[in-house]
């Protein structure tokens, strides 16, 4: 009787284990599928080219990061629903890319070529660091970039707050842009939590 009560016991602590082994199992896999891109990709191919295009023009390799991240998840061959490509996202014949080519006096001739990572990168970076520069005396002159990165200088203008040290994301009337800068914000936030050495 002794015995089979052990044996009982023994086959539900061996149960228990198994279960919480394939919970454990199932939770850690799920969290690299989801989170693949991050991990990885950004680690081997693009965080350099994310430095070095932060520090050319003058921002945070977090930011630049995190707004990779909500542009295209890090796959560098995405097209978006507007013909926006790589990376960062940038459209041929416009905003971002039509900037670049008038201020560095070049012409993108094949749209093909905005998919190289480190092309795409630069043309992005400049285009954020040139309107970081633009709000800089503002407090929140983050996520007023980041709303004229989304929807160009013309289209966030309603945006910008009387005052200085005025809030910007409550201004925001278009709901896919408000969710666009909360969600690079966030992650930014994210990101300097986990290396809080880096702005």
């Amino acid at each position: 009787m002794y015995t089979k009560i052990v044996h009982r016991k023994h086959r539900g602590t061996k149960l228990i284990f198994f279960s919480f082994s394939f919970a454990l199992f199932f939770i850690i896999v799920y969290y690299l599928y989801r989170h693949y891109d991050e991990l990885f990709l950004t680690r081997t191919n693009y965080q350099q080219l994310i430095e070095e295009a932060a520090i050319r023009h003058d921002m945070s390799p977090l930011l630049l990061k995190a707004v990779i991240w909500q542009e295209s998840r890090f796959k560098a061959n995405i097209v978006g629903s507007h013909k926006e490509i790589g990376l960062m996202q940038i459209r041929p014949n416009y905003g971002a890319v039509t900037d670049w080519e008038k201020e560095h006096n070049q012409k993108i001739k094949c749209k093909g070529i905005l998919f190289n990572p480190e092309l795409n990168i630069e043309i992005g970076a400049w285009y954020l660091g040139r309107a970081l520069k633009r709000w800089n005396t503002y407090k929140h002159h983050k996520e007023l970039a980041l709303s004229e990165y989304n929807a160009g200088l013309k289209g966030m203008r309603p945006w910008i707050p009387s005052e200085r040290e005025g809030k910007v994301i409550s201004r925001i009337t278009i709901p896919s842009t408000k969710e666009y800068v909360s969600g690079i914000i966030r992650k930014y936030n994210e990101y300097k939590a986990e290396d809080p050495y880096k702005k």
